[in-house]
Parts: C-alpha cells; structure tokens; sequence
C-alpha cells in the first residue's frame, strides 16, 4: 500500500466538513419549532405536495451526479472505491523498481498524484455537503425541522462513499510509479 502523509490532514478536512452537517440539522431542529405530533413520514408527504421541495430534490439529485464529474475534472478519474480505473499496463521487462532515478520520479508522481487527489476530493465532498445545505433551505421555506434530516442522510451516504483512503491516491499513479513505490 503506497503511505500519504497527506492523507491525515485530508481526513481532518473532511471531518470538518461532516461535523458541519451536524450543525446544519442541529440548526435546523433549534431555529424551527417541531410541529405537535410531527412525523418525518407526514411531513414528507406533505412536501411532496409542495413544488418548491421537488424542485429541492432534483437539486439534491442533480448535486449527486456532479460529485463524479467534479472528481474526474480535478484529479482526472474518479478515484471511487466502487469503480476501478487502475490502468492494468505490464510493466516493461527492463523495469527496475530500485533505480534510483524510477523511484524519484515516482516520488514527484505521488507528490502531484497527493495535491490532485486532495482536491478533487474536497470539491467532491463539498459538493456532498451542498445536498445536506439544500434540505436546510428547504426546512426554512417549508417550516418543518424533519425536512433536513433526509438530505442529511444522503449527504453522509455520498461523503462516506468518498472517505479518503490510499488506494485513491495509487489510482492516479501509473503500474511504474506504483511499483517504484512498494519496493521502497
């Protein structure tokens, strides 16, 4: 596995952001009282009604498939772990993973593959908060405090599926630099 010292403070970023989310549905629930006898079930059926929340919720829909378009313009991939998009070159026979010169050029290559990865993966998750940011507006407009809470879980689903892992950063390296790199 190839070690991103990065890789920590991107978590850190992105834990930030997630903590944010809590904060959202915390605002949420204090700046609008709960209807008596309110349910997530009734005030979603009676939203739904409302064209202000289905045109929040193709918003919603419409900030979740930017997410991988956002990520393959930053870094060039997506770099998902549901999708692979590893190239599967062999390596060439004259590949010698300990030359000196192959492992400093697969140094510069983590070094660019690291900043990429990190900012594909901020604007990714970013764009993952926006959906839990939607359903706050939508729980202002509508006054109903359980609104936030659907767009919250589906924010969450769509950051955890972009959780930073080294296995994202390896994905923008090429089979060499990857090899250079595991035989450090």
């Amino acid at each position: 596995m190839i070690s991103s010292p990065n890789l920590g403070t991107l978590r850190v970023i992105v834990g930030g952001l997630l903590a944010s989310q809590f904060t959202f549905v915390l605002v949420a629930f204090v700046a609008v009282p709960v209807p008596e006898g309110a349910s997530i079930t009734a005030g979603l059926a009676e939203a739904m009604g409302d064209i202000k929340a289905k045109g929040f919720g193709i918003s919603a829909l419409m900030m979740t498939a930017f997410i991988p378009f956002i990520r393959k313009l930053t870094m060039g991939k997506m770099c998902l772990p549901f999708i692979n998009e590893n190239d599967s070159m062999p390596l060439p026979d004259d590949f010698d993973p300990t030359d000196q010169t192959v492992i400093k050029q697969a140094l510069e290559a983590l070094k660019v593959a690291q900043s990429r990865y990190q900012q594909g993966t901020i604007a990714g998750i970013a764009s993952a908060e926006s959906i839990c940011i939607i359903g706050l507006v939508l729980t202002f407009l509508l006054q109903h405090p359980l609104l936030v809470l659907p767009f919250f879980a589906w924010s969450l689903i769509c950051i955890g599926l972009q959780w930073p892992n080294e296995n994202g950063v390896a994905t923008l390296l090429t089979p060499q630099a990857q090899a250079a790199l595991g035989h450090r």
